[in-house]
């Protein structure tokens, strides 16, 4: 795991809606104790899906300078809301990578997007957090960087993407 991660959980009893935060990408990583995930950290991006329970635990990547990641009580919401519009154009072209072995599964997500640069671009883009031990691991590549989102410009400056499988067993 690179420098910048942070362990960070909902103090509210309240369901947060979490919105973008000066600093921190938008990724969100959610460790997945229950369903199809289960074992590993599955990407949320804030001010778009990431719907965080009272009191769950979740991974933020800071991306430069020093500080803390403060939740306004205004991100709290009585329900599970709809998804927020997000301020972001939809992906022109977009794929879901999943492997799937001995009962465990995991997901990868590979787009285009003509807001998005061909490196890492914090409001779009999520590194993998990688499954426990024994569980299969999919991401793909971007400058060496494991990717759980990897939103890149176009199909024709990138015409294949580099994938990763870790098995797991």
């Amino acid at each position: 795991m690179s420098a910048g991660w942070n362990l960070a959980g909902n103090p509210y009893l309240s369901v947060l809606n979490l919105n973008t935060h000066s600093g921190f990408d938008a990724q969100v990583g959610v460790w997945q104790t229950s369903g199809t995930y289960t074992g590993t950290y599955q990407t949320l991006m804030m001010g778009s899906n990431a719907i965080i329970p009272p009191f769950q635990g979740f991974m933020v990547h800071r991306t430069s300078g020093s500080g803390s990641l403060v939740i306004d009580k205004a991100e709290c919401v009585n329900y599970p809301a709809s998804v927020a519009t997000f301020y972001k154009t939809a992906n022109d072209y977009e794929m879901n990578v999943k492997v799937e072995g001995n009962g465990f599964a995991d997901i990868t997500k590979i787009a285009f997007n003509t807001s998005a640069t061909n490196n890492f671009d914090p409001m779009l883009d999520a590194n993998k957090l990688h499954s426990r031990l024994g569980q299969p691991t999919i991401y793909s590549l971007n400058n060496a960087m494991h990717m759980s989102h990897n939103i890149l410009q176009d199909v024709a400056s990138n015409p294949t993407v580099p994938l990763s499988l870790e098995p797991g067993a």
